[in-house]
């Protein structure tokens, strides 16, 4: 091999030799924490450096890329366990802070000799792509963590931080930024996850009929009992007027309805109307600068629910086949009715709704809503203005359960770590506020502000993480895994519901390690979940976007299976090599596996099979 390889294998040695100091560094962590931690990275150091020794030809080569693969995913292993470490109280923080750093090193010099190694033209054959093994324990964290990008995190740093901190899904706020921004982020985002061996789905958030006031010189105060117009003539704002792009403003509202501006902060009243003008009365004053928005609480405007700038948004997600479109500001059944449509007729059908509740119609309509839509995220930001404070939780509670009977998941948001934008450290009723989160119910919880523009992204995930962690290892205090009945539409609901219910009831029974779900869509792997079994749900499926869509679900694994056989010994067979491969499983280990028969005709799930992993 030439004297350049040779180089770049001296640096792959040193790094091996490195991440071994890693792991012995850890060696004070329970050992049943660590499962056998790096045995593949120390079989590849004793191998690698008498390799380099002999120089024995081009086949070494393949070979110490296969061994760079194996000790990569063995230090995406240590990254999980360092975090589980944490959250158990066996280590400091600094601790922990020391060995992410040196292993996130490690992972950087590793991946930098794979694509090296990959892309030489000395390797008579091209290296597939391995993901990683993964550790998949009764450990492992089942409620899922989005991630909104924003100014604070929007290098690849940065996000294969993010990522290695406990990120499952990655939102992008379409209200910001430019589509080539958006782009540039895709890329890194898909990029970054095929690095780590990850499905990971992007979130595109629809703007939706948002309503704003104009420009503002600087920040202006406003005082209680103050006279104030909102004109959608163009003007510069200032203490005594301001402009809206909202030109129907005169004709949607009526005297003595509130506008609220600046998330509620400001009150105001309205005293008359005309052609172009809203005279108000400020019953609570505050800021209000550029570009804030308002809230009618007391109106139901008659604006449409997806705005022009929305349809270039969806087109957008559509081309760059984005895993999931938030639509904002909901406010009935048609308005995600208008949205599918808008999907279809772009060729978008494969991209899931989730319905953002931040109006009060949206609550009244709730059930209509989630009969339409894929999941349903508590946003409440908008919600708490619109609805009382002391509401909102009573509200959250009631749409977690009803999206459990129907089937749908639900994401809690807004303001959950809402000091760690500035802090690094969240306060106490924001750590209650997402374990309450978690015992409620909530497939997903979400990050805004915190990871977009706040000062701790990576850490403000990684302390979502410990919390949630810390949260469900107290079973008890979580939503049953026995619930309401699901709320079906066809025989075929009625069977995979059925038969997930049964699937639970016997992996508990059996003490099966993990409950195996072979789905064409995510939609039995999402039953599933909403039994909140104790057993880790691996989800297979022949498709990638079909997988990463599952990486929101509640407990679910997705993984990507394409050859599976024609008959159930085939595929019995297949997911034991399969999981084996990937030390997930060893031979004993029990399995309730849900399945569709016959396979080769794409049979909706009418199967439950228990079973021995075979050696």
């Amino acid at each position: 091999m030439s004297d350049s390889i040779y180089r770049r294998l001296e640096v792959w040695r040193e790094s091996v030799q490195l991440a071994i100091e890693t792991y012995t560094a850890t060696q004070d962590f329970p050992r049943h924490e660590l499962y056998g931690l790096s045995s593949q990275m120390r079989r590849a150091a004793v191998s690698i450096p008498s390799n380099i020794a002999e120089g024995r030809g081009r086949g070494t080569k393949r070979d110490f890329c296969r061994f760079v693969l194996q000790a990569r995913g063995s230090l995406f292993e240590l990254q999980t366990q360092i975090t589980i470490a944490e959250a158990l109280g066996y280590a400091t923080p600094e601790r922990v802070e020391t060995l992410t750093r040196r292993s996130e090193t490690v992972v950087r010099l590793l991946n930098g000799l794979v694509r090296y190694l990959q892309q030489s033209s000395e390797t008579t054959t091209p290296t597939p792509h391995t993901p990683p093994p993964r550790d998949i324990s009764r450990n492992m964290r089942r409620t899922k963590i989005i991630a909104t990008l924003g100014p604070a995190c929007s290098n690849e740093d940065l996000i294969q931080r993010l990522l290695t901190s406990g990120v499952d899904v990655f939102r992008m706020n379409f209200s910001h930024g430019t589509p080539a921004d958006r782009l540039r982020l895709i890329e890194i985002i898909r990029r970054v996850a095929t690095d780590h061996g990850k499905y990971i789905p992007i979130l595109g958030d629809i703007q939706g009929p948002k309503l704003r006031i104009g420009e503002v010189d600087g920040v202006i105060q406003l005082q209680p009992g103050q006279m104030f117009t909102i004109t959608t003539e163009p003007v510069a704002g200032n203490a005594s007027i301001v402009s809206t792009p909202f030109t129907p403003l005169p004709r949607e509202v009526q005297i003595g309805q509130r506008i609220l501006i600046n998330d509620g902060l400001v009150e105001l009243v309205v005293a008359a109307v005309d052609a172009t003008k809203v005279l108000t009365r400020v019953v609570h004053g505050g800021p209000i600068s550029s570009k804030k928005g308002m809230n009618f609480p007391d109106t139901e405007l008659t604006i449409p629910a997806i705005t022009e700038k929305d349809r270039e948004d969806v087109a957008f997600a559509v081309a760059n086949q984005l895993d999931y479109i938030a639509a904002s500001f909901i406010r009935r059944r048609s308005d995600i009715v208008e949205l599918r449509s808008l999907l279809h007729d772009l060729g978008g059908d494969e991209i899931n709704i989730i319905a953002k509740l931040e109006k009060s119609q949206a609550i009244d309509a709730l059930e209509d809503i989630l009969d339409v839509s894929d999941g349903v995220m508590v946003a409440r930001g908008d919600l708490g203005v619109e609805l009382p404070p002391e509401d909102v939780p009573i509200v959250q509670k009631r749409v977690l359960q009803k999206a459990a009977v129907w089937g749908r998941f639900a994401i809690t948001a807004t303001q959950m770590l809402e000091s760690m934008t500035s802090n690094s450290r969240p306060t106490r009723a924001e750590a209650s506020d997402v374990a309450n989160a978690i015992f409620d119910g909530s497939d997903a919880v979400m990050l805004s502000a915190e990871t977009a523009s706040g000062a701790y992204p990576v850490e403000a995930v990684q302390m979502m993480a410990r919390i949630i962690m810390a949260a469900e290892q107290n079973r008890q205090f979580q939503v049953a895994g026995g619930r309401d009945p699901f709320r079906v539409s066809t025989e075929t609901d009625e069977f995979t519901d059925a038969l997930a219910g049964a699937a639970n009831y016997a992996a508990q029974q059996l003490d099966a390690k993990f409950i195996i779900v072979f789905t064409q869509t995510g939609f039995a792997a999402r039953l599933m979940s909403k039994f909140r079994p104790k057993q880790p749900i691996i989800a297979l499926t022949p498709s990638t976007w079909v997988a990463r869509r599952m990486n929101v679900l509640w407990g679910v694994q997705p993984f990507v299976l394409r050859e599976v056989g024609e008959y159930h010994e085939q595929i019995v067979e297949r997911v034991d090599e399969f999981l084996i491969s990937r030390d997930i499983v060893v031979p004993g280990d029990r399995l309730v596996i849900l399945m569709g028969s016959p396979v080769y005709q794409r049979a909706k799930t009418n199967l439950l099979r228990v079973h021995r992993v075979r050696s």
